[in-house]
């Protein structure tokens, strides 16, 4: 009896450990398919056409939607993720141990049971949520746009199941996907956004996500190059697409190789620029490049308008490896039209070598670079120009020693540059033309006295611009500076002007060298004596100039046509050196000559208590009359006391000159 009941109770023990397995098994499938009770089709309003089709598909459950105005199903389907229980709470719809909710595409699909309570949409964003009850069971919420909240689903029964997702007609104007849609679902989680828009799946099978993450606008940082998870990540996800299929597109549908390409090349990094150097930090795009870029840029051929591209390609193409840049610059090369070759070696020249540090370039690049563009391409371009600018020493130093000629005319106003580049090149020059082997052309050459003229060079460039074939008979020979501009600016550079005149620079006593308030306009001798730096300061003038001036044309004894009407002389004392008052007077300049008010130009020395040159003109005019004045009740010597000259005031009470009207001149307030 007591066997009996022995094997009884282990018969029911074993059947209820089956059972409980059973039971235990059974509740993991239902988790596991729970959300199967939302797969069929739903209407919005309760009797109208279903617009929602959820189903399941391999591994995913899918949504498709109707687009009542085009009365068909869309051609793509949206991602549907089971959600934990733990993220329910995340969802104000009142679910029980049954419920399960799908989350894609910013909603959420929630089956709970009828009666269940959840929160509406509001009528705008100002006013409270309504709570519902839930009439179907079956909940669609939205947590985001202007009105976000639920909405009861109502099942359609009969409802006409949409086609399935095609390849064809899905991507803009109508072109095929290059992924499959099984394809995109197998692609790895942590690819996929967190919320997914409704376009990702498109983006992603259309090739636009790709030619993102490849540009750089998909990158999770701002800047992956100084991020090696970012970089690691980004990498990881091109692969996955490109063995998955995918092409870099447009959101016009157009394959974007060569921009794609380019702009991965570049990411947050120029090309090579002064004091940079290679950034080792992104040798792992350079690899990636090689291997999985490259091979499927050399069997995509770029359209004309991509051209622009290769071209930008090609300069960060001088960062990649020795070897995997001169595959490169092959492929651009070989991408080429035949007859438009020459247009190819101009770019390679401009676009290449001149945007690059030239001398930072491996040899083998430099080498291909300089053999494919030709010295002809290379001497018509400002390459050199370029290295100088940015005193690329090394650069300067490659570019002559692979053959290109000094005589570059962009390069050529470097000689007056006092950097280490620029050092280097004028050596070279000189020593070129030195040896015979060629002249600048005479506009360059003329132009370089011009230049003298923007930092007031003096001798030193003059005499260099001489040495290097400038005429100075042809300084005003300018294609789109008018002369009497060149004229001022001269005038303002003694240090120019006068090294110019000795070297037999004809300068026209009658350029127009300042307008007056009359129209009439000053030589070069009145404006030179006239002169002033631009704080208002008299310029440093030279006798030797003003010499040189009335050698070529005496007017000594004219009377300034700028409106004040004073003669030159008087401009002369101002400047305050006897040595260009002594070389006026000895051209004939006449102190006597008056100004328009009746005052002699003489009596300017009463400005500034210049007595040396009062003694210097009364020296060479022993005739000079001490007493002349416009004024009969004020003498010249009344002027010296009453305008604080008591040095020259000194010198007329020594000379005998009569002393009247001081008190007066005081009490008026005179000035010469």
């Amino acid at each position: 009896m007591y066997e009996k009941k022995r094997t009884t109770t282990k018969f029911l023990l074993s059947q209820l450990k089956s059972l409980v397995i059973g039971i235990v098994a059974l509740c993991i499938y239902a988790e596991a398919h729970a959300c199967d009770g939302l797969i069929g089709s739903y209407a919005v309003q309760e009797g109208e056409l279903a617009r929602i089709w959820i189903e399941h598909q391999e591994q995913d459950y899918v949504l498709s939607t109707y687009d009542p105005e085009k009365k068909a199903w869309t051609s793509y389907q949206v991602p549907l993720t089971p959600m934990t229980r733990e993220q329910f709470s995340q969802i104000p719809v009142q679910m029980d141990a049954a419920s399960c909710a799908l989350a894609g595409a910013g909603v959420f699909f929630v089956k709970t049971f009828s009666g269940a309570q959840f929160s509406g949409v509001a009528a705008s964003q100002n006013v409270a949520a309504p709570m519902r009850t839930s009439k179907t069971g079956t909940v669609l919420v939205s947590l985001e746009g202007f009105a976000p909240g639920g909405m009861d689903l109502f099942p359609v029964r009969q409802a006409i199941k949409p086609p399935a997702a095609a390849k064809s007609e899905y991507c803009a104007h109508g072109m095929a996907t290059d992924m499959s849609l099984s394809a995109f679902h197998a692609l790895p989680p942590d690819l996929k956004r967190l919320r997914q828009s409704e376009n990702f799946q498109r983006e992603v099978m259309c090739g636009q996500y790709l030619h993102g993450l490849m540009a750089g606008s998909e990158n999770p940082t701002s800047s992956p190059a100084n991020d090696a998870l970012a970089r690691d990540a980004v990498l990881r996800h091109i692969r996955v697409l490109l063995a998955a299929g995918s092409v870099p597109r447009t959101a016009n549908g157009e394959s974007a190789w060569w921009e794609a390409s380019r702009r991965f090349l570049a990411g947050s990094e120029p090309p090579i620029f002064p004091n940079q150097t290679i950034p080792a930090m992104r040798q792992d795009y350079y690899a990636f490049f090689a291997e999985e870029i490259l091979p499927r840029l050399a069997a995509s051929r770029p359209d004309p308008a991509d051209h622009g591209n290769t071209w930008l390609l090609a300069r960060h193409t001088v960062n990649l490896p020795d070897d995997v840049a001169l595959r490169t610059l092959d492929v651009i090369k070989a991408m080429q039209v035949p007859g438009e070759l020459v247009k190819f070696h101009k770019y390679l020249v401009d676009e290449v070598l001149g945007k690059v540090r030239v001398g930072a370039l491996a040899k083998p690049v430099f080498d291909w670079l300089t053999r494919e563009a030709g010295m002809a391409a290379l001497d018509a371009s400002s390459v050199l120009d370029h290295v100088i600018v940015h005193d690329d020493v090394a650069g300067v130093r490659r570019l002559l020693a692979a053959g290109a000629s000094p005589l570059n005319r962009w390069a050529a106003p470097n000689v007056l540059s006092q950097s280490a580049a620029a050092t280097a090149y004028k050596s070279a020059l000189i020593e070129y033309i030195h040896g015979g082997k060629g002249k600048l052309q005479p506009d360059v050459a003329n132009d370089l006295l011009r230049r003298a003229l923007d930092d007031c060079n003096g001798n030193d460039a003059i005499s260099l611009a001489f040495l290097l074939g400038a005429d100075p008979t042809r300084f005003f020979l300018h294609p789109t500076i008018p002369k009497n501009v060149l004229a001022v600016r001269l005038l303002y550079c003694p240090s120019v002007l006068g090294p110019l005149l000795k070297a037999g620079m004809r300068l026209d006593q009658r350029y127009p060298l300042s307008i007056a308030r009359d129209g009439e306009t000053d030589t070069p001798l009145g404006g030179y004596l006239r002169m002033r730096d631009p704080a208002g300061r008299l310029s440093a003038q030279s006798a030797d100039v003003v010499r040189m001036l009335l050698s070529s044309h005496n007017n000594a004894n004219e009377v300034a046509n700028n409106g004040s009407g004073n003669p030159l002389l008087k401009y002369a004392i101002d400047t305050g050196s006897m040595d260009i008052v002594k070389t006026m007077l000895d051209f004939g300049a006449a102190p006597q000559a008056k100004d328009t008010e009746g005052f002699p130009a003489w009596l300017r020395v009463l400005d500034g208590d210049k007595d040396d040159i009062l003694l210097q003109i009364m020296q060479a005019r022993p005739d000079l009359d001490l007493n002349a004045s416009p004024d009969e009740r004020i003498t010249p010597l009344a002027y010296a006391e009453c305008l604080g000259a008591p040095r020259v005031a000194s010198i007329l009470r020594q000379r005998g000159a009569l002393e009247k009207g001081t008190a007066l001149c005081r009490q008026a307030g005179k000035r010469t």
